[in-house]
């Protein structure tokens, strides 16, 4: 669906603030109601990051915890949580789409924030995307990880129109 996204089809404040942050390899929290382009955004990021050499990881953070989920119900299996120890060992940049829309068991809070500190105490940059501001973000994942994402990450707030609904009716 976005293999279009690129970052010279986003505005010029949006682009830059986005380069500058993939130049001092450092996080972003791209924040906005549904359809405004977060995921676009990420995904241009990501783009221009692999053209520049740099590994990405890019999940959707509900899928993800559903992965991580698995990984610990695999029955008659001994238990080898590859995918955690690979996320925690990962240098590269992770892309985490629609943090918060999933459910947020105690276990899969606990889990993002094993990630998130990993990463801030690394100092390796994330790439979030949300629906939610951080006030709401704290309520649903708890302050240790808004706190955290404050100063790992540059904050862009995307206003606008659902995309997904313009470009529908138009398209009919």
């Amino acid at each position: 669906r976005y293999h279009s996204a690129t970052l010279d089809k986003l505005g010029e404040e949006i682009r830059n603030t986005s380069l500058e942050q993939l130049r001092k390899r450092e996080g972003l929290y791209i924040y906005g109601d549904a359809g405004t382009g977060k995921t676009f955004v990420a995904c241009a990021l990501a783009r221009e990051a692999l053209d520049k050499g740099i590994e990405v990881r890019f999940y959707n953070a509900g899928d993800l915890m559903e992965q991580l989920r698995e990984s610990y119900e695999e029955p008659g299996e001994e238990f080898t949580d590859n995918l955690f120890r690979n996320l925690m060992d990962f240098e590269g940049i992770l892309f985490l789409d629609d943090i918060a829309a999933e459910k947020t068991s105690e276990w899969s809070r606990e889990r993002l924030y094993l990630i998130i500190n990993k990463k801030y105490e690394q100092m390796l940059p994330i790439v979030f995307t949300s629906n939610c501001d951080l006030e709401v973000l704290s309520a649903r994942m708890g302050d240790r990880v808004s706190s955290r994402i404050i100063e790992m990450a540059e904050l862009i707030h995307l206003t606008g129109e659902d995309k997904r609904i313009t470009n529908t009716t138009h398209g009919k």
